[in-house]
C-alpha cells in the first residue's frame, strides 16, 4: 500500500481505489450475501412445509432477498464511486445497531456483538475521507 499524492488514506499499490473502500464493499457485500443465504433457507423451509403460516415464510424469503439485493446494488454503487449509496447503507447498518442492541438486551451476545461491531465498521468506513471523497457527488468541493 501507498499513500497517494494529496490523499488522506492509502490506496492500493498502482493508484486503484482505497483500502477503506475495498473494505466497505466487501463488508456490505458479504451482508448482503448473508441475507440472500438467509432468503433462501426461508425459501426452502417454505417449500418443504416447514412453517406453520405460509405468508409469514414467503416475508422470510421475500423482504431478506429485497434487502440483500438493494444491498448488492449498494456494493457496487459504492465500488464504481456513486454517492447516492451511501445514504441506504448507513441506513441499513443503523437498522442493524437497534436489532443488535435489542438482541444484546435480551442476552444473544454470540449474535449482537459481531452484528454491532460490523455495523460500526461500516459507517465508520462510509464517513471515512478516503470513501467520501472518492465517493463524493461531483459537484460538491473536495473533502478537506
Amino acid at each position: 500500500m501507498t499513500q497517494q499524492p494529496g490523499s488522506r488514506g492509502p490506496v492500493a499499490t498502482g493508484g486503484g481505489r482505497p483500502v477503506a473502500l475495498v473494505a466497505l464493499v466487501a463488508l456490505v457485500a458479504l451482508e448482503a450475501v448473508l441475507l440472500l443465504v438467509v432468503a433462501g433457507v426461508g425459501a426452502v423451509q417454505t417449500l418443504a412445509g416447514a412453517v406453520s403460516d405460509v405468508v409469514s415464510g414467503v416475508v422470510v424469503t421475500v423482504l431478506p432477498a429485497a434487502v440483500g439485493g438493494f444491498l448488492l446494488a449498494c456494493a457496487r454503487g459504492l465500488w464504481r464511486g456513486g454517492w447516492w449509496a451511501r445514504a441506504p447503507v448507513v441506513t441499513w447498518q443503523l437498522l442493524q445497531l437497534a436489532v443488535g442492541v435489542s438482541v444484546l438486551t435480551g442476552g444473544g451476545w454470540r449474535v449482537a456483538v459481531p452484528l454491532l461491531a460490523g455495523s460500526a465498521l461500516v459507517v465508520m468506513l462510509v464517513v471515512s475521507p478516503p470513501v467520501t471523497a472518492v465517493t463524493r457527488r461531483r459537484d460538491e468541493p473536495p473533502v478537506t
